[in-house]
């Protein structure tokens, strides 16, 4: 079985793990992870330069995020619009959020 399938949609890629039975991970383009979380291409695009949101993986210089990168925009968002944290204040908060988890 090839472990990558294409979609319908080219800017997602369906991946199947043998060993996980019928779950997939699901990959998103930078214009479908758009899409899907409803924040416009160039915040998604400032999120990434900001290192808040890393690839999962990296196909013919193409980026690829998987469900992780999804969850993290929308709480990102939430923050910044609904508490008014600024892309610094969310950088440093997500910061001491991972040094804690270590």
């Amino acid at each position: 079985m090839n472990p990558k399938e294409k979609t319908n949609d080219q800017n997602l890629l369906s991946l199947s793990i043998p060993g996980m039975g019928e779950g997939k991970l699901r990959l998103y383009s930078l214009e479908a992870l758009s899409k899907e979380t409803g924040i416009d291409l160039e915040i998604v695009s400032l999120y990434l330069h900001l290192g808040l949101i890393t690839p999962w993986e990296t196909v013919h210089d193409k980026l690829y995020f998987n469900d992780d990168a999804v969850f993290l925009l929308k709480q990102f968002e939430r923050l910044r619009l609904e508490h008014r944290m600024g892309f610094q204040a969310l950088r440093s908060f997500y910061r001491m959020f991972k040094t804690l988890q270590k």
